[in-house]
């Protein structure tokens, strides 16, 4: 990569993580990850939410029992008022990336749909 690149994307994570969104995220996700119970159903949930995108990216349909186990995990996280909390300030991160992601690239001209 650039140097000049490389220098300008490290700022750019700086800044990020300066914002109340990500330091909310990062107490959240080192108290969440410290219990191993609550760490394994939230890795369950990534990897079952990530089958449904993926199915729905390729335009096919989900199989049943990932719909059942993102179901039944989301459930279970969002009983947990710190896991719901977690997850919240993950999607909030997730979009100040997304919103970051949109300005490059349409600054550069690369025309990419992300929202």
């Amino acid at each position: 990569m650039d140097e000049n690149l490389r220098r300008a994307a490290d700022d750019l994570l700086n800044a990020l993580h300066q914002t109340e969104s990500w330091r909310r995220y990062a107490a959240l996700r080192e108290s969440v990850m410290a219990d191993e119970g609550t760490a394994a159903l939230l890795r369950r949930f990534a990897a079952a939410q990530s089958a449904l995108q993926m199915a729905a990216l390729s335009g096919g349909e989900p199989r049943e029992e990932d719909t059942r186990a993102f179901e039944q995990l989301s459930a279970l996280l969002y009983d947990s008022e710190e896991a719901s909390e977690y997850l919240l300030a993950q999607m909030k991160v997730q979009q100040l990336v997304a919103q970051l992601m949109e300005k490059i690239t349409r600054e550069a001209g690369l025309d990419i749909p992300l929202g």
